[in-house]
């Protein structure tokens, strides 16, 4: 590519280099042209008046003109050949250099796995490389048959798997094969299948067991409760500061009604003092007023009395007028006025009331020292007689009285105006204040209110927030799978939970994990994901065994599900430590659970915390395998019998699943498909076989199988599932069963689809509806676990310790002779 990029490229260059020469060439040759041209015709014009000077000039002018078009000419032909010259030793030189580059690279690419380092890193392609050699070496002798000959070879080695397996029923007593007595699954184990599931995640684990909208459902269910989170928080928030707003606002309703109470109190005395006072002021003034009558009445009785004198007087004057008349002259001898009429009757009543020393002669003598003045109160004596009741000084007296009490009366009012109007403008003015305080009260208060309702929403939005948080955090993501498991998360609390990562450099790969504390059962659970990704299947494919040493017995395990149990070993210990912790005091209980890679390891792990000397040397821990791969040789796989229980459900490949086995079958294929070459008969054939399966030969090709069972049952290393091992099959009593069920791989239509998940959780769950979910898990129960490896050997009648210890020591024999 590189080379033809630079081919390319310099190629383009030489025609841009040629194309631009060849356009300046044209254009230096129109240009001369044009040029010349403008130089002939004068030159032709002026020649037509014969040879002159000026047209001689002009015919030199025009061969320079032609001279310089040919130079030029030249010049850029020159110039192009250079540069395309220039160009193509370029070119060479380059394709000189694209050669050694191809050949450094490819010399590079020699190497072998170096895309796969590049990609995956170097210990992820070290795996790689082992996987793809076991592949090769399984596949090799296979791969010069033709495909059509291997398919039928399989449904051949099928067909005489079952053929045997069905004499062997017809043989004894009608049960299968290597099966014992009937056996009971641990208590809850449906509870223990769901955990292994949820460690798979909440996506997964609701494809597995064909729930596939469980993830939505609880992601769905999750924010609504941190809707309903928020929604409480801000209730609360509001509850709270109505409760605190309503006890101030109680403590102000009550200082406001005693505030308005004492005003009214103020207000009423204040009023009764005016009533009092009014009272008084209209006591006196009706006391005056009754007095003023009185003195009227007083007043008109004198006057009556006045007039009645009067009009006597007036009798009585007349009488002694008329008495002067007959008596003659009034006027005394020497006397200087007349006698006094008023005088005289006033002598005469005297004389009348028996004043007998008043005579005559007082009567001149009063009369005569009057003088002159006689005569003046004789013309007077008719007006004062008339005045006499009604004296004008007396009059004015009176009047200017009651001018001064009106006046008072007046003032008194004003004065009691001006302080009923200072009384109200005192209470306005309290009343104002009250006000004022009471807006200034109300404003803090919606401030306060305004304040508090965005407080709660803050806080609201910060427990929403803090929820989404949650279902994102490792214990909320550990939840949220539990519910797409069909476990309830309440009373779980999940400590750990990681679906995978990816490993660092030099570290092998482990599957997911999640410990989470069950309050429900009292005990931690440590539940170990399946296979579910690339790494975790070059994990499973990691198959080479390694030697291994559990406490003091030595054998072989699976290397991949090794190296990732002893990696998990110390850590998990350490959030195990921590979860204990949260049980009641002095229960320390484990359950490890897992599904097919899950399950081998939590097999694995469970035998390295037995062990003892670490965290959990005081800790009860117990196993659930699921689908257990083959992880342990035979010697080691009984001794985990005590605390381990692997589930193996149908015709499910994975517990029959070892490099052994894969052998065997690879060997048994060849034998079908190529008899000749292990020394069989042409009976053998794949097709003779399926035309024997056809026929219904069960006899000859349970005989047959046994003949080439005898030849490829041989591979060394062989594994085996860890601690006691149930077989169950859909509609049949589970029953324990011996190495020999799980040591070769039965070819069946559903060996696939027998090993997921969804498979084993309807088998445990019709183990459970019959009742046979009931093996105490703990040792305080009432029937001890210890008695695990009893059972396992008691429930296999025809297969003693003995013979298997004998069976082990052959099989070790002939494997160290190989």
């Amino acid at each position: 590519v590189g080379d033809g990029a630079v081919g390319l490229g310099i190629g383009i260059a030489q025609g841009a280099t040629t194309a631009g020469i060849g356009m300046g060439r044209g254009a230096t040759a129109c240009g001369l042209g044009i040029a010349r041209a403008c130089v002939v015709v004068p030159a032709a014009i002026f020649g037509l008046a014969g040879p002159n000077r000026a047209s001689d000039s002009l015919w030199r002018a025009d061969a320079a003109i032609a001279g310089a078009h040919d130079k030029s000419s030249t010049a850029m032909a020159s110039a192009n050949a250079r540069a395309c010259e220039k160009m193509t030793s370029a070119r060479n030189r380059a394709g000189e250099s694209m050669i050694g580059a191809i050949s450094s690279l490819l010399s590079t690419a020699q190497q072998e796995g170096l895309y796969l380092r590049i990609l995956f890193g170097a210990d992820t392609a070290a795996v790689m490389l082992a996987a793809k050699s076991l592949i090769t070496d399984f596949g090799g002798p296979l791969g010069s048959l033709p495909k059509l000959q291997v398919f039928r070879a399989v449904k051949a080695w099928s067909a005489l798997q079952h053929a045997s397996q069905a004499s062997t029923v017809e043989a004894s007593t009608g049960e299968r094969p290597g099966l014992g007595d009937e056996a009971r699954l641990p208590q809850d184990s449906e509870r223990w299948m769901r955990f292994a599931c949820a460690a798979f995640g909440g996506y997964r684990a609701g494809k597995l067991l064909d729930d596939k909208e469980a993830e939505a459902r609880e992601k769905q269910r999750a924010r609504q409760e941190a809707v309903m989170k928020r929604q409480h928080t801000q209730e609360s928030a509001l509850s709270s500061f109505a409760e605190a707003v309503a006890a101030e606002g109680a403590v102000a309703l009550q200082t406001r009604q005693e505030r308005r109470q004492a005003a009214k109190v103020e207000k009423q005395e204040r009023q009764a003092v005016r009533a009092s006072e009014k009272a008084e002021r209209k006591a006196t003034k009706a006391a005056e007023k009754a007095a003023w009558r009185e003195e009227k009445t007083q007043k008109k009785l004198l006057a009556k009395r006045g007039s009645e004198i009067q009009d006597e007087d007036r009798a009585l004057r007349a009488e002694v007028e008329a008495a002067m008349e007959v008596l003659g002259d009034p006027c005394m001898e020497g006397a200087e006025k007349p006698l006094d009429a008023d005088l005289v009757v006033s002598c005469l009543a005297d004389a009348f009331d028996g004043r007998s020393d008043f005579g005559l002669d007082h009567f001149y003598e009063a009369e005569a020292g009057f003088g002159s003045e006689m005569q003046q109160d004789g013309d007077k004596s008719s007006s004062s007689s008339s005045s006499d009741a009604s004296s004008p000084s007396v009059c004015v007296i009176d009047k200017m009285a009651r001018n001064e009490a009106k006046r008072v009366e007046k003032e008194a009012k004003r004065v009691e105006r001006e302080e009923m109007n200072a009384a109200r403008a005192k209470e306005k003015e309290a009343l104002r204040a009250i006000q004022g305080q009471e807006r200034q009260a109300l404003a803090a208060a919606k401030a306060r209110r305004r304040k508090a309702l965005m407080d709660a929403k803050a806080q609201g939005r910060e427990a929403f927030r803090e929820a989404l948080l949650e279902c994102q955090s490792m214990g909320g993501l550990g939840k949220q799978a539990l519910a797409c498991a069909g476990i309830d998360p309440e009373g779980i609390d999940v400590l750990f939970f990681a679906e995978g990562r990816t490993p660092e450099p030099g570290e092998p790969h482990v599957p997911g994990q999640l410990v989470a504390v069950d309050h429900e059962k009292g005990c931690v659970v440590v539940a170990m994901r399946g296979s579910s990704c690339l790494r975790d299947a070059l994990l499973d494919l990691d198959c080479k065994p390694l030697p291994v040493t559990l406490g003091s017995q030595q054998g072989l395990a699976h290397g991949g599900m090794l190296q990732a149990a002893t990696k998990l070993s110390e850590p998990l210990a350490v959030v195990v430590e921590e979860a204990l912790g949260r049980l009641p005091e002095g229960s320390r209980r484990v359950l490890v659970v897992g599904h097919s890679l899950g399950a081998g390891v939590a097999a694995l792990l469970t035998a390295l915390w037995h062990e003892g000397g670490g965290r959990l040397s005081a800790t009860e821990v117990r196993c659930l395998a699921l689908a257990c791969p083959q992880v342990l040789d035979a010697n080691l796989s009984l001794a985990q019998s005590e605390h381990t229980t692997s589930l193996v459900v149908g015709d499910d490949c994975v517990p029959c699943l070892s490099l052994a086995s894969c052998f065997d079958l690879r060997d048994a294929l060849v034998s079908l498909a190529d008899p000749a070459s292990r020394g069989l008969d042409s009976s053998f054939e794949a097709a003779r076989v399926l035309e024997a399966a056809q026929a219904g030969d069960d006899a000859s090709l349970a005989e047959k199988y046994r003949t080439i069972r005898q030849l490829v049952g041989s591979a060394p290393d062989r594994l085996f599932p860890a601690g006691r091992i149930i077989k169950h099959h859909m509609g049949e009593t589970p029953r324990y069963a011996n190495h020999s069920v799980v040591d070769e791989m039965v070819v069946h239509i559903d060996m696939v689809a027998g090993h997921m998940p969804r498979r084993y959780l309807a088998s445990v769950q019709e183990i459970e509806a019959a009742g046979r979910c009931s093996e105490p898990l703990w040792s305080d129960s009432s029937t001890a676990l210890s008695s695990g490896l009893a059972l396992a050997t008691s429930a296999l009648p025809s297969f003693s310790m003995e013979d298997i210890a004998a069976a082990v020591a052959a099989t070790a024999a002939e494997n160290s002779k190989l």
